[in-house]
């Protein structure tokens, strides 16, 4: 239908570029001799395709500054893949282990609930903190930069009985 209406969609836009990069090289020459830097920000999200898209633009001698969290990673309907993130945070690691900077401050949350969700997610059977598969995200404990009186930081409220339920004692 796309071919008899003439159009293209997201996904056929990145396919035609990465089929341009194999069949006319010296178009992504001309890219690569422009660019100096490559940020690739929300890196948790990317696929195999867009990173053949992105990944050979620096491939002469641009330097790459990937950001991401594989732990927010959600776009998975879009094709997103925890793999390629763990995979090139290997790479890159592997390559210079200096480059892998950990971003473990947290600014917003107080230290209470960082002290929570970091015993919370560590457990194994909630994320751990240990990587176990190349698809899996693990859980790095966070501090807390924000220096408060410490404080009650969760508190639970448990019902019991039926949600139908219209008895009131």
């Amino acid at each position: 239908a796309k071919q008899d209406l003439a159009v293209l969609d997201f996904t056929d836009l990145q396919m035609r570029v990465s089929e341009l990069w194999d069949k006319r090289p010296e178009i992504l020459a001309q890219y690569q001799s422009r660019i100096q830097h490559v940020l690739l920000d929300e890196f948790q999200d990317t696929d195999d395709l867009q990173m053949k898209i992105l990944w050979p633009l620096a491939d002469r001698g641009a330097r790459r500054f990937v950001v991401g969290d594989v732990k927010q990673s959600i776009y998975r309907f879009r094709n997103a893949d925890v793999t390629v993130f763990n995979r090139t945070r290997d790479r890159m690691t592997e390559a210079d282990p200096r480059s892998l900077e950990r971003l473990t401050v947290n600014f917003r949350s107080r230290p209470a609930l960082i002290a929570f969700f970091n015993d919370l997610f560590s457990q194994d059977a909630v994320m751990g903190s240990e990587r176990k598969q190349e698809y899996e995200a693990f859980y790095e404990s966070l501090t807390s930069h924000r220096q408060v009186p410490e404080e009650q930081a969760v508190e639970f409220h448990f019902l019991v009985g039926d949600k139908d339920s219209t008895d009131e004692s």
